[in-house]
């Protein structure tokens, strides 16, 4: 792997991840029961549940055939370790743009996406820290493309560990069981982010 696209890190959020589970579980609930406001999100092409000043959920359902829940905000912030904001302060202080942390499950395959951004967010880059909770299939890979060199990366989604994936360019998940992600978004190039990670002497 060059690792021009993707790169391990050696960060493992040791954690009992059962807690934000059932919030996560219960979000859902109510947002089927129709207890949660709901907002088409036009840059997402998904639709989104506002949980006020507890975050939101972003369900999409044109990546997946599976609806594909997203929870960010102050709520899953709350139910967080408090070691897990050593890694936003200093990406803050590293002057990268540190956006939020999410939390999400899904079933399925992920169809072949950039992640938007809006009008307003910086063009020069953006990256997801993802790490792999669990995956009920052994095989699950995240797959990128560099449209400009016609090159292919992937990783596997191997629970308990950590990659940095450059969502600027074409990405996709190719999984037939369960995925369980943590992850951190930060708007900025993915070599700034690597080498961030690398100076912190997180990556391997």
């Amino acid at each position: 792997m060059s690792n021009l696209m993707q790169c391990p890190v050696n960060l493992v959020f040791e954690y009992d991840w059962d807690r934000v589970r059932n919030l996560y579980n219960q979000i859902i609930e109510k947002k089927q029961q129709n207890y949660v406001k709901n907002n088409n999100e036009s840059v997402y092409n998904a639709d989104t549940y506002s949980l006020g000043k507890y975050g939101a959920m972003i369900s999409n359902h044109t990546l997946t055939d599976h609806e594909w829940n997203i929870w960010a905000g102050p709520l899953l912030e709350h139910v967080l370790p408090a070691s897990i904001y050593e890694i936003s302060n200093k990406l803050k202080a590293s002057n990268l743009e540190f956006v939020n942390f999410g939390y999400f499950m899904h079933f399925g395959n992920i169809k072949e996406h950039v992640d938007p951004q809006r009008d307003d967010v910086s063009k020069n880059g953006h990256c997801n820290i993802n790490y792999v909770i669990g995956s009920t299939d052994p095989n699950a890979k995240t797959v990128l493309f560099d449209p400009t060199t016609s090159t292919y990366e992937s990783y596997p989604s191997t629970p308990k560990k950590t990659w940095i994936l450059n969502s600027a360019v074409p990405h996709r998940v190719e999984n037939r069981g369960i995925r369980e992600i943590f992850q951190i978004k930060v708007f900025s190039p993915y070599n700034q982010v690597k080498d961030f990670f690398q100076d912190n002497g997180w990556v391997l």
